[in-house]
């Protein structure tokens, strides 16, 4: 379980690096504590996790990837985000 969740560390790490290299800068929003990029890392996780339950999933995060990200989108605003970030993440 520790390499499994190592290598999700590191898949995590990766995406988010990318995410920040590609995606346009956002506009500053003071509500927003999450970043696009963040957005789309979960997003990879998700898929890599298997696991279709937007609910499911961000409570999954927050005990497998809390330390990575501490404070995590709600489901309503990681749903409408991911959709809005659906073309960046194709």
């Amino acid at each position: 379980m520790a390499t499994r969740d190592a290598d999700l560390d590191t898949l995590c790490a990766v995406a988010g690096c990318a995410g920040d290299d590609l995606l346009p800068a956002a506009k500053r929003n003071a509500r927003r504590r999450v970043t696009d990029a963040e957005v789309v890392t979960l997003c990879v996780a998700q898929a890599i996790m298997g696991i279709t339950s937007e609910g499911r999933f961000l409570a999954t995060a927050k005990k497998r990837l809390g330390h990575l990200f501490p404070a995590p989108p709600h489901q309503a605003g990681y749903c409408k985000r991911r959709r809005r970030l659906a073309d960046a993440i194709e």
